[in-house]
């Protein structure tokens, strides 16, 4: 890599064995294709800064004793995203109620992909805390006051919603659930889980599909893409152990082998609830009128954006992340077109923009009509982010203001040893000449 040359890969993954063994070709390979650099502890004992670590103990004598000591290690190094254990699913129920003390615990097979659903999800939680902190920092660098919600207002036995067809699995899930849960309530479809969430809040729910056209998967989807609902968790188990992998690998979904209902459910709702809660606030923080020192779903000024770049810039230039700004200009190509509509068409722009893209991503207007999105992403997903946002933007403005305006999106991909400014000062140009090269889209 040279000295200029964009960041690749989206995360570093450190890996521990407790056998010394490295991780397989298939592995590095599987995990490449995801947008993610694995490294080998033992041999490489790498300076460089690890996103997560993950913590092999698959065919260990003691997996809690190899994973405590790995995890020991682990912790000599600054990870952000925690550890993940990788364990056999024979293991004992007092072993994996140990290693869920260490780190999150993946029951891998012979495909590695509900591996990689975990490490994004976990991930993305990550993210998700690092931008808050970074946002607060900026904020009280400013001098800005701001109030935090709340992540777990109230103590009590949780409230969950069962729902899948009548079976032995069914009836396990629900004793399971009954012996701890708040309240329990029970339905057979999706249709009846709809009507249940109009009555009734509740903080977890189990779905149990009977194979991959099942309408609870499409639902358990929209549910955690939803604002409302998202705050409530979704695990998923099934009799069809493979359709779990699958669900795991291909959604991250947080999904619970069959075998472990009666022993693990109650941690595994009672985390995740935790965990949904703690999401949830960051999410609306950093969606709310303080966390984006403005109002909310719209883009923060140009004082909080020079403060806050420059402090994700240095962070990038510290742990060699990758970080990208992406930049959407609405400029008028007719002389017909009134100002104010000009300006109208911009302020629509901005709020379609903050609703589509990531919680921990931030847009800012630096001129009348332009706006540009930080995001810590690689030169790949840029050009995905870039090309999308003009799709919709372009969808949502009238046809009228389309016929008479010019959308230019284009994007950069911070170098190394290149600051915000540099960064700026490429994107601006590639903009006012609408320049058909790398690090555009065309």
């Amino acid at each position: 890599m040279t000295p200029t040359s964009p960041i690749l890969h989206n995360a570093r993954v450190a890996w521990f064995s407790h056998n010394a063994h490295p991780p397989s070709d298939n592995m590095v390979i599987a995990l490449a294709d995801a947008g993610m650099l694995i490294i080998d502890w033992a041999r490489e004992r790498p300076d460089t800064f690890c996103d997560i670590a993950l913590l092999d103990v698959r065919g260990a004598e003691s997996p809690v004793h190899s994973a405590s000591d790995l995890g020991e290690l682990a912790k000599r190094l600054f990870i952000p995203g925690g550890l993940i254990v990788t364990a056999s699913q024979s293991i004992e129920t007092h072993e994996r109620a140990a290693l869920r003390k260490i780190g999150d615990v993946c029951f891998t097979t012979a495909s590695h992909e509900p591996l990689i659903g975990v490490l994004r999800e976990r991930l993305r939680l990550a993210s998700l805390a690092e931008e808050t902190g970074e946002r607060l920092k900026t904020l009280v660098s400013l001098g800005s006051p701001f109030r935090f919600p709340l992540i777990n207002p109230e103590d009590k036995r949780p409230s969950v919603l069962l729902a899948g067809n009548a079976s032995p699995l069914t009836l396990s899930a629900s004793n399971a659930v009954r012996e701890w849960a708040g309240e329990t309530a029970c339905v057979f479809s999706a249709g009846q889980v709809m009507r249940a969430l109009d009555h009734t809040t509740f903080d977890a729910a189990i779905f149990i599909p009977e194979d991959e056209n099942d309408l609870l998967l499409a639902l358990a989807r929209a549910l955690r893409r939803h604002r409302q609902h998202r705050r409530m968790p979704v695990l998923l188990t099934s009799k069809e152990k493979g359709l779990v992998e699958r669900l795991t690998a291909r959604d991250g979904f947080d999904c619970i082998l069959p075998d472990h209902l009666d022993s693990d459910l109650a941690p595994r709702i009672n985390l995740s609830v935790r965990r949904a809660a703690m999401a949830a606030a960051m999410r609306q923080f950093l969606h709310s009128a303080d966390g984006a020192a403005g109002k909310p779903l719209t883009a923060v000024n140009a004082k909080f954006f020079a403060q806050h770049a420059v402090r994700l810039y240095q962070r990038a230039k510290d742990t060699n992340r990758p970080l990208a700004l992406i930049g959407l200009s609405v400029e008028s190509s007719s002389s017909s077109l009134a100002r104010n509509d000009l300006t109208g068409a911009v302020g629509r722009a901005i709020k379609t923009v903050a609703r589509i893209i990531r919680a921990e991503d931030m847009v800012a207007r630096l001129t009348p009509t332009m706006l540009v999105v930080l995001a810590s992403t690689t030169e790949k997903n840029s050009s995905k982010i870039a090309e999308r946002l003009d799709g919709v933007v372009s969808g949502t403005l009238s046809r009228a203001i389309i016929e008479q305006s010019r959308i230019t999106t284009r994007y950069v991909v911070r170098t190394q040893n290149e600051s915000v400014e540099e960064s700026l000062a490429r994107l601006i140009g590639l903009i006012k000449n609408r320049a058909k090269v790398t690090g555009t889209v065309s």
